[in-house]
């Protein structure tokens, strides 16, 4: 799940080196499973200096979802139902 995948990243980045961004890319359909426990570990990565890039796939990508999960970060939606209809 969603939200357990955002539990595991601070300590993912734990020895990471001083001055390197930290970033983490999630491939969602934007439709959490457990919407309020995504929410607040995904603010709990940010609120660790982790820039979270989200990217949508599919072809009912839902935003709205999205969008609350990822207040204020970078997102990017691929509306495709298979990677095979993109060159």
């Amino acid at each position: 799940m969603t939200d357990e995948a955002f539990n595991a990243v601070p300590s993912l980045f734990a020895s990471s080196r001083d001055g390197v961004p930290k970033v983490v890319v999630l491939l969602t359909d934007g439709a959490s499973t457990y919407y309020e426990r995504t929410i607040k570990a995904a603010e709990n990565v940010k609120a660790n200096g982790i820039k979270i890039i989200a990217v949508g796939i599919g072809n009912k990508v839902h935003i709205l979802t999205s969008q609350a999960i990822f207040f204020s970060v970078k997102l990017c939606f691929l509306r495709t139902s298979r990677f095979t209809q993109k060159n």
